[in-house]
């Protein structure tokens, strides 16, 4: 207890000594003093203004926002727009700043641009820092985005002409970007292609190799079915031209060497209208 509040009590005693002096019961000395002790121990356990005001305020650490923080969120947010087989790397060389958010604070980016990569894999997006849902500030920065996927590539040569069916295939992992030319996704179906130029064991498999494989080919011998009304008749033919679904080519009688256009309408096979 300070002297100060030691010469209060006092004060307070004296007064209350006077005040029961002309009374003629006898005081004791502890009961005078018990409601200045209640008071100074009231006092005592009440905090100051200045410590009550210390026990308010509540300090908050701050949390530093790195560029491969956002890189993550950004790689979050695309998640949607991958496939799950693939897995999406984002990097970049761009000066990013201190940016400081309090610890009790949820920070996230929104992206607002389209996830259009260049062909090398070079993105220049344009995004928002959010804090509490808040825009902080907007950013464009380049980004280097490496996009892992199964592709298609060859387990044995290939010459021209071979059905893809009939070549064995196996998915191999590439990041995309770092290759010259698009390879295709190991999910495409390629039944019904076949290879436009040799190709060598180990080599994943571009548009470019491929091409459609037709239903007829030229100087195949194929079905004929002619029809008219509830009458079809059924021969064979020599397709004078390649031709894919629905394709019109040209087919040569077998015994009289005539021709004529039939429409492709399977595999060797074509349909004549009488």
């Amino acid at each position: 207890m300070s002297q100060l509040r030691f010469i209060q009590i006092l004060f307070l005693v004296g007064i209350l000594a006077v005040s029961h002096a002309s009374e003629p019961r006898t005081v004791a000395l502890s009961a005078l003093l018990a409601p200045v002790q209640a008071v100074a121990q009231k006092k005592d356990l009440e905090p100051s203004k200045e410590e009550a005001a210390v026990e308010k305020k509540v300090i908050h650490g701050y949390h530093v926002i790195k560029l491969n923080d956002v890189l993550s969120q950004m790689e979050k947010e695309l998640e949607g727009e991958i496939k799950e087989s693939s897995k999406l790397s984002l990097s970049s060389r761009f000066n990013w700043g201190s940016v400081k958010v309090r610890d009790d604070r949820d920070w996230g980016v929104r992206l607002t641009a389209p996830f259009t990569p260049s062909r090398n894999g070079r993105w220049y997006p344009s995004f928002e820092l959010l804090v509490d849902g808040a825009v902080l500030s907007e950013y464009r920065i380049p980004i280097q985005v490496a996009l892992f996927k199964p592709v298609w590539a060859v387990d044995q040569n290939a010459n021209r002409g071979a059905a893809v069916t009939e070549v064995s295939l196996i998915p191999i992992v590439r990041d995309i970007f770092e290759e010259r030319v698009m390879p295709i996704d190991a999910d495409e179906p390629l039944e019904h292609y076949e290879f436009s130029r040799s190709v060598s064991r180990g080599r994943l498999i571009t548009w470019d190799d491929l091409e459609e494989r037709p239903q007829v080919r030229k100087n195949a011998i194929v079905d004929v079915e002619f029809s008219k009304g509830a009458l079809q008749v059924k021969m064979r033919g020599r397709a004078m031209d390649n031709g894919m679904m629905g394709d019109l080519v040209t087919i040569r009688n077998l015994d009289t060497s005539r021709e004529f256009i039939a429409s492709v309408s399977g595999e060797n096979l074509v349909e004549f209208e009488l």
